[in-house]
């Protein structure tokens, strides 16, 4: 995975599970059902999914061809049909594949507990996806980071973002 990829792999994992959290946080709140949870949060996912990948292929193919538009003028020549166009074109894909499956791989990572939910008690599922939405949290935040100073500090800023989503839509449900 190149640099950009593995940017908004983390940028995107990160939009995936913040906003899947605060569909569980608010569920948690109201009382809602397990399979509410479940049809509230894929569908957040679903969004983020398609969001993800269509945004990503717009304007990574708007700047990376606006690139290459750059290169042939400087080399005065047409590029179609060659291997530095076919490199753009597959970037341009994986960039937007990356953008649209990281926040649905991280949603429904967090969303797991739910899926056996049937099988254990409801406060635990709960429980459970709260803790693995803060581990997934960290392990994004520690991820690019080459400096383990900087690993530490990114994971729990990442966290500190998680608990913020809680404490506002706690703060929400006051109203």
């Amino acid at each position: 995975m190149d640099q950009i990829g593995a940017r908004y792999f983390v940028l995107n994992g990160f939009d995936g599970i913040l906003t899947v959290l605060g569909v569980i946080i608010g569920s948690y709140i109201t009382g809602t059902e397990i399979s509410n949870v479940l049809i509230g949060g894929f569908g957040a996912a679903t969004g983020l999914f398609f969001s993800g990948l269509s945004a990503a292929y717009i304007t990574e193919r708007a700047q990376r061809t606006k690139e290459l538009n750059k290169v042939e003028e400087h080399m005065k020549t047409d590029l179609s049909g060659t291997k530095k166009e076919k490199e753009v074109k597959e970037s341009i894909k994986k960039t937007s594949i990356i953008n649209g499956v990281s926040p649905l791989l991280f949603s429904t990572i967090v969303l797991s507990p739910f899926i056996a939910g049937k099988f254990v008690e409801i406060g635990l599922v709960y429980e459970i996806s709260f803790v693995i939405s803060l581990i997934s949290l960290a392990v994004l935040g520690a991820y690019l980071p080459e400096d383990n100073r900087l690993k530490i500090k990114s994971a729990v800023w990442m966290i500190l973002a998680g608990i913020g989503v809680g404490i506002v839509t706690a703060l929400i449900s006051m109203i």
